[in-house]
């Protein structure tokens, strides 16, 4: 088969997925005086080189996608065709380094918002403490004061207290003095050695024969 029945069509076909691109490129590569075949996924294209009828192609597709052709004309050189595939791939990798460059450069402008966001939040935080420290030292001065107020406070309470408990002690004392002092009285006034110490009295009985005149039943 010679170079000059070789033709290049274009057809249009809504594909959606991998799985319809490998389906339909199937029900394509089944027809006889192909010689490649290609699809876009981006462009939804589809580049048929061969002496292939395009009617019959679309019949093929149109079973299963909505399919249109575009162009139908003489294919160009297999060896043009790769150069101009290489260009492509070239420009789609000049494309996806300036891609990748710009994301680079959009996380860099990214991280240095971070990092000027969380400088600000540092001096913002820096700022409101120093607006609370006044108010900070006061709430400390008036805790302080409090303390020192209670503590006087306690002190007090143990001073009363320890008063209290001298007068206790001190009523306690005089009223031992003063117990002390009326049993000392009571025993002034009261001896009972005196019942005690006086002589007993006695009395002589005499017996008959001693005193023949004392009756002897008295």
């Amino acid at each position: 088969m010679s170079l000059f029945f070789l033709q290049k069509i274009v057809l249009k076909i809504l594909i959606h997925d991998n799985i319809e691109k490998q389906k339909a490129m199937k029900a394509v590569s089944r027809l006889s005086g192909l010689e490649s075949l290609a699809i876009d996924m981006k462009e939804k294209k589809l580049t048929v080189v061969g002496d292939v009828d395009p009617v019959e192609i679309v019949s093929k597709l149109r079973k299963s996608w909505h399919t249109e052709i575009l162009t139908v004309g003489p294919a160009k050189e297999p060896e043009k065709k790769k150069e101009d595939e290489k260009k492509e791939e070239k420009k789609g990798d000049k494309k996806e380094d300036e891609k990748k460059k710009e994301e680079k450069k959009e996380d860099e402008e990214k991280e240095e918002n971070k990092d000027d966001n969380k400088k600000e939040d540092e001096k913002n935080k820096e700022d409101e403490n120093k607006k609370k420290e006044p108010e900070k030292k006061k709430e400390d001065e008036k805790k302080e004061e409090k303390k020192d107020d209670n503590k006087k406070d306690d002190k007090k309470e143990d001073d009363q207290k320890k008063k209290e408990d001298e007068n206790k002690k001190k009523l306690e004392s005089e009223q031992i003095a003063e117990l002390l002092k009326m049993y000392k009285n009571y025993n002034n006034n009261y001896n009972p050695y005196y019942y005690t110490t006086q002589q007993p009295q006695y009395y002589h009985v005499y017996s008959a024969e001693e005193n023949p005149n004392s009756c002897v039943i008295c």
